[in-house]
């Protein structure tokens, strides 16, 4: 006896998009004594964030891609696509911040 087996053809699952942002870049600034006191997230969202970490409370700040001085513009007010975001660096006292993109 022969039993064929008649299968049914797979749904393809839909990928999930993952919750969140996706980061750019890091960096630990501030001292108190010997030991670094804030941790500053950037994200391809453009979102800028910075941990207290002492309080550990966390601090949102405007959008870093949106009205940013331009060194390749003469200096002038440009937009930056968020998603071309891909490191940082912070002075030490927090004040400041540069994003570097792929733009």
């Amino acid at each position: 006896v022969i039993a064929s087996v008649i299968t049914k053809p797979r749904k393809k699952r839909k990928k999930k998009k993952p919750n969140g942002q996706a980061i750019c870049g890091m960096e630990f600034y501030g001292c108190k004594g010997k030991v670094q006191s804030n941790l500053l997230v950037a994200t391809r969202a453009g979102g800028l964030f910075s941990l207290d970490l002492t309080s550990h409370a966390w601090d949102d700040h405007s959008s870093w891609s949106e009205q940013v001085v331009s060194s390749s513009d003469n200096g002038n007010m440009v937009s930056i696509d968020p998603s071309s975001g891909s490191c940082i660096g912070v002075h030490p006292s927090g004040e400041w911040v540069v994003v570097g993109t792929t733009e």
